[in-house]
């Protein structure tokens, strides 16, 4: 496994925070703290989709009110911007095939349109869509007249990033990055997918959509590979949500074909690890955070899918691994990260630092951006060696079992 997370123990909290958002109805154990587990729910990514999977009376009666309370304001939250979204797209599907532009919903719209994603259930920040490369330049053009223009970001190998002045963000895929239809293959795009007929109709709407082996494909390398390095950058629940009501479980068809069409990329004991962890907290399975489990695949994504969200000194350590992952391609990958790391565009300065009052706030960001990086990375080292240490010592302490361990104080994360 590419993952060494810390050992966590099995709190009633994150149990319940797991089988509320993932295993069956019914009722079952409260939380420890429900002011606490639904923290750690905020925490996860996981609030929503609790608060649109379990009766109002079930979750009154297992946290109380309050809690409840901030559990269904998540949930009207995350419904609206979904609702604004699909609405979002509409225009953008019809302009698109009023043009002859093929385009191809991905992730959230996706598994939307396929009926995967009702209002409220799953979070999204923007649009995605896979679009062929010769037809890039003409759907910028007719984005723009629907008031889309350059995010201002680094250009990027495989999308081009559109936002508008409310900030609704669109991003459009010249390709699947990590997934690769034959051994050593390009990237599939859209015209690959459509050969192999990998296609199918999106309901009620002039989209189309990658069958469902494709879209796991997809969201396993995305989330393991693309991010898995982030920490806190990204939900990797969100993804074993996709792939929860997507219906993903070990062995099957399905895997064994994202395996394939992501080798080069991912171990199949990696993903096949997924898809037990999403089997398992379908079934609502109480042991997925045994002790006696340290070494199983499924057992080491799940811990460092919570430690990410909660224990600070890894997210932080992680920041580590993510450079070394970006280096490991030689000199001129080091070379190439620096760079994009130093030298930043106003999006990324307004992203990281906060939007500067005058121009010269921009500059003032630049100079400091290499000082920055250096005490960042000082954190970073320091946080690491305490993970390692702390690491060590619980090995030592348990004879190679997992013991309970107290996570990190929650502060807010760098960016």
């Amino acid at each position: 496994m590419r993952f060494r997370p810390p050992f966590l123990a099995p709190s009633g909290d994150a149990r319940w925070v797991l089988r509320r958002a993932f295993g069956p109805g019914g009722r079952g154990a409260p939380p420890d703290d429900p002011d606490a587990a639904v923290e750690l729910a905020y925490r996860l990514d996981l609030a929503h989709r609790i608060a649109a999977r379990q009766p109002a009376s079930a979750l009154r009666a297992e946290v109380g009110l309050r809690p409840a309370g901030r559990l269904f304001a998540r949930h009207e939250t995350i419904r609206r911007r979904a609702g604004a979204l699909a609405a979002a797209a509409e225009p953008i599907a019809s302009a698109a095939a009023a043009g002859g532009i093929p385009l191809v919903a991905l992730k959230f719209l996706a598994l939307r349109l396929d009926g995967l994603a009702p209002d409220g259930v799953r979070r999204a920040g923007d649009l995605d869509f896979l679009v062929r490369d010769s037809d890039l330049g003409r759907s910028v053009a007719f984005l723009a007249e629907l008031g889309y223009h350059d995010a201002g970001f680094p250009p990027s190998d495989h999308a081009v990033h559109l936002v508008d002045d409310s900030g609704l963000a669109i991003d459009l895929h010249r390709q699947l990055p990590g997934v690769r239809l034959a051994p050593g293959a390009e990237p599939a795009g859209l015209s690959d997918l459509e050969r192999a007929g990998l296609l199918v109709p999106a309901r009620g709407s002039p989209l189309r959509l990658p069958c469902r082996d494709v879209t796991v494909a997809h969201l396993a390398v995305h989330g393991l590979v693309h991010h898995g390095w982030t920490a806190r950058g990204y939900p990797f629940l969100r993804m074993v949500a996709d792939l929860a009501d997507l219906g993903v479980g070990p062995g099957d068809g399905t895997t064994q074909r994202a395996c394939r069409w992501i080798q080069d990329e991912l171990a199949g004991d990696e993903v096949e690890g997924l898809a037990r962890l999403v089997a398992r907290l379908r079934a609502g399975d109480e042991d997925l955070l045994a002790l006696a489990r340290p070494g199983e695949a499924d057992a080491i994504l799940l811990r460092h899918f919570l430690a990410c969200a909660i224990d600070d000194d890894y997210a932080r350590s992680l920041k580590l691994s993510a450079a070394a992952h970006r280096g490991a391609g030689g000199p001129r990958s080091i070379g190439a990260a620096l760079t994009r790391a130093v030298f930043v565009t106003d999006a990324q300065i307004d992203l990281l630092y906060g939007r500067p009052r005058h121009r010269w706030g921009y500059v003032a960001w630049r100079l400091f951006r290499p000082v920055d990086l250096m005490l960042r990375a000082l954190r970073y080292a320091h946080a690491d060696l305490r993970v390692r240490i702390n690491r060590s010592k619980t090995f030592n302490n348990t004879n190679s079992r997992e013991q309970p361990g107290k996570p990190a104080t929650h502060r807010e994360s760098d960016h």
